[in-house]
């Protein structure tokens, strides 16, 4: 297991807090969660023995559920579209 960058997990978490402070929402559905996590697995980035992605270094079982979270591929966000 990658250890995670502490700046972007710091970034991360700032903006949950931005979130919570708001009043939004913080959980994506479950079909989001499902559609991103297939996105991540078939991503050329994605570690598939920590379930890290190799980007960002985040847990992608845990990032996926966050509304404040995107995906950070660098040729573009492989993440769909999902509302």
């Amino acid at each position: 297991m990658m250890v995670p960058d502490p700046w972007k997990a710091a970034q991360a978490a700032k903006r949950v807090a931005k979130a919570v402070v708001k009043s939004q929402p913080l959980l994506v559905s479950q079909a989001v969660v499902d559609a991103r996590q297939r996105a991540c697995r078939a991503c050329d980035r994605y570690l598939p023995n920590s379930g890290q992605c190799g980007v960002c270094t985040c847990v992608i079982s845990l990032k996926s559920q966050l509304t404040t979270e995107s995906c950070p591929h660098p040729e573009g966000g492989k993440w769909p579209v999902c509302s």
